[in-house]
């Protein structure tokens, strides 16, 4: 397939893609609500999405999937809900992983290596009256996104406030 976005621009399809197998291994430990995970993948012919090709013959840009020779990841999750009282209470996950991976980019052995973390927090508070507010938010350091691709670090800020009305037992979130 192909999806222009000018005469010269275009994403399209690969059908010289082949599957990719993944070997992997995971430890996991579990304490009342504490998560801890180590996880191992190796992946040969990992697919890169959105991989962009530019023809000299035609002047052509486009981006496809290609595989990659292989992609290793690391990576470390914990899941973290802690209670302060009655009144706070929190979820914090965080993700730490390392990446390499090996591509021929246009004939041109690439080799990438990326450390990033994720982390995602939500913090809720229980006021009077049956009043709760909750922050919630995420960042994300640089990372690779869709295969070789490069992401900036991004994050993500939300607020809530939650009234519940027991006698028609409605709640209004705004």
């Amino acid at each position: 397939f192909r999806i222009f976005f000018d005469p010269f621009t275009f994403v399209a399809g690969n059908p010289a893609l082949q599957p990719a197998i993944t070997d992997g291994l995971k430890l996991e430990y579990k304490f009342k609500t504490y998560f801890l995970s180590l996880n191992f993948s190796h992946d040969d012919n990992a697919i890169a999405r959105f991989v962009p090709i530019i023809n000299p013959e035609t002047n052509e840009s486009f981006v496809t999937s290609q595989n990659l020779n292989f992609r290793n990841t690391i990576s470390l999750i914990a899941t973290l809900p802690v209670y302060i009282g009655n009144w706070w209470e929190m979820q914090n996950n965080i993700i730490a992983s390392w990446q390499e991976l090996k591509y021929d980019y246009t004939g041109t052995p690439l080799y990438l290596s990326q450390k990033a973390i994720s982390i995602n927090s939500t913090q809720t508070f229980k006021l009077p009256k049956d009043f709760t507010i909750e922050f919630s938010g995420f960042f994300n350091s640089p990372q690779f996104g869709w295969g070789i691709s490069k992401g900036e670090a991004m994050g993500k800020l939300n607020i809530g406030l939650q009234k519940k009305f027991k006698k028609s037992r409605s709640t209004l979130r705004l």
